[in-house]
């Protein structure tokens, strides 16, 4: 096995636009900026509003940057937009970010922190396995879960925690439900995590983000259940949020459950088995969504240290989650009865006309792989894809955000790539829709491009992923300024230099048989999908939001 642990060569310098469209990008740009948002149309992005998308603030924590950070983001990204190396001179950065003045609500990173996870490349010879939302992502990380051995221990890194029976709807002041509601949680996931405390005698640990929603009085919310059941629940401080998806099952528990310990050597990963994925914890994501993911098994162990190395270094310095309500006695004995919880998962919802994946199958195989983790030289990991593509790039992704990114898209055609992409209909915020549309928009008109829009009957075409030739790389993060941010030092807001920079986990590798089911995958939602058709973007106004 060769393992190599560093960064490839990118070139950062922006790809500036032909002098002949600045002019009339820029002027475009100042009369979008006082126009009122567009309806969707069929060849255009759409974004839906409706309530259970507005409970969920995993699918768009940029919401809560407030008015004034949407004006600052819709002003920069007009003049990114228009031309990259002039907001560059200017000092901005190629991407999107929150002015001074408006830290998102969910940050609460405190301390600095700096990039230290070096991608792991290596050649292995192991087992993974492909799963795909919405037909079989929700039975895969369920009997993940169960698979815990007696005495083992679960870790999972997530955005959040949607109930799925209705516990967790924001009415602006607080979430919850009653105790007997929350015992009947119908999210597989909750209750194989308490079976596997209970019964299996398991230590269960959730990283996750603090959206600042605290729990209605007299009720209780799936995260108070969970930590009075013992499961260790902390909140996320590393960066401005946690956006990995990400699980992992192992055997080994030498090195729990003291915080010390966190930080150090952990023992040889043998039994380990690690999820990463595009997938939420929220019904939407597992079951109406087109998601993503892989399991790393036998053979992968060094591939998976990297995220196991990251989570221990996050989990360590995050403040334990606080149960902010007292129960009676009698609730009390519901919430820690360590009676079996039925997991009962549901059959994959019908999408006619949609392509169906196949069940999860291990593949094994001798493959070259990277793993890497964000905001750590992410950025690096993406252009290296972009740069080093030789005749082929095609990207199967939720939304491209990040225009420094967008730029060397056009640069790879330029090169003589075929650049395929295929992106999502509908995006869930506004503002993210129109900084997209701006992308998507001087590709077609300006690069030729031809884009395609996934199918409209996921509600969501969620997934992260693309290939380079023949290379597959697959992340929970979208091509947002936030999931690749141009930075390798990350001081807390408001200090000079902070910019908005998520966790996520991303894999790449050219196992034959696994990149053939992620091109079926992508080349049939591309069939089914449609063009997009250009038209002028519109930036959303403080009513849209």
């Amino acid at each position: 096995r060769q393992v190599r642990r560093g960064r490839p060569r990118v070139s950062r310098r922006p790809v500036a636009m032909p002098r002949r469209h600045v002019g009339a990008l820029l002027a475009t740009a100042a009369a979008l900026l006082a126009s009122a948002v567009a309806a969707g149309a069929p060849g255009q992005l759409y974004s839906p509003h409706d309530a259970r998308a507005r409970s969920d603030p995993m699918e768009s924590p940029l919401a809560s940057a407030g008015a004034a950070g949407r004006a600052f983001n819709l002003a920069r990204g007009a003049e990114a937009q228009a031309a990259p190396s002039t907001a560059a001179a200017a000092g901005a950065a190629p991407g999107l970010g929150y002015p001074p003045g408006s830290d998102p609500s969910f940050d609460h990173q405190t301390t600095p922190y700096a990039a230290q996870f070096e991608p792991v490349t290596a050649t292995v010879t192991g087992t993974v396995q492909a799963f795909f939302s919405p037909d079989h992502s929700i039975d895969t990380l369920t009997e993940l879960v169960q698979s815990v051995p007696q005495g083992g221990v679960v870790t999972i890194g997530s955005p959040g925690l949607s109930s799925w029976s209705g516990c967790t709807r924001f009415d602006g002041t607080c979430v919850g439900c009653t105790v007997d509601n929350m015992a009947k949680e119908q999210f597989p996931i909750f209750a194989a995590m308490l079976n596997a405390v209970h019964e299996a005698g398991a230590t269960v640990r959730l990283l996750t983000n603090n959206y600042g929603t605290p729990t209605c009085a007299g009720q209780i919310s799936p995260l108070d259940f969970l930590a009075l059941n013992g499961v260790d629940v902390r909140h996320y401080t590393t960066t401005t949020f946690m956006h990995a998806k990400y699980i992992t099952v192992s055997a080994a528990a030498a090195d729990e459950p003291e915080d010390a310990a966190m930080a150090g050597p952990r023992p040889a990963s043998a039994g380990r088995v690690t999820a990463v994925s595009s997938v939420n914890w929220s019904f939407t994501s597992f079951m109406e969504n087109r998601e993503a993911g892989m399991v790393l098994k036998a053979g992968t162990e060094v591939l998976q240290d990297i995220y196991y190395a990251a989570w221990k270094y996050d989990f360590a310095q995050a403040p334990k989650y606080v149960v902010n309500q007292t129960y009676s006695a009698a609730d009390m004995a519901k919430i820690t009865s360590t009676a079996h919880y039925p997991v009962v998962i549901p059959p994959p919802k019908e999408h006619k006309g949609a392509f169906v994946t196949p069940p999860p199958v291990d593949v094994t195989a001798t493959m070259g792989a990277t793993a890497y983790v964000s905001p750590d030289f992410s950025r690096d990991q993406a252009l290296a894809d972009l740069q080093e593509a030789k005749s082929e790039f095609a990207l199967h992704i939720y939304q491209v955000t990040d225009f420094g990114i967008c730029s060397q898209l056009a640069a790879a055609a330029r090169r003589g790539v075929n650049v395929t992409m295929l992106v999502s209909s509908q995006i869930f915020d506004k503002e993210d829709r129109y900084f997209a549309e701006q992308c998507y928009y001087n590709l077609t008109t300006q690069h030729g491009f031809r884009i395609r829009l996934t199918p409209s009957y996921y509600t969501y075409s969620h997934q992260k992923f693309w290939f380079t030739d023949g290379r597959l790389s697959l992340s929970s993060g979208n091509w947002s300024p936030s999931d690749l941010p141009d930075a390798t030092k990350f001081p807390p807001y408001p200090s000079q230099g902070w910019t908005n920079a998520n966790r996520d986990v991303n894999i790449k590798t050219d196992a034959p048989a696994v990149v053939a089911l992620f091109r079926t995958v992508m080349e049939q939602d591309y069939e089914r999908g449609s063009d997009y058709v250009p038209t002028p973007p519109t930036p959303p106004t403080d009513d849209d939001q």
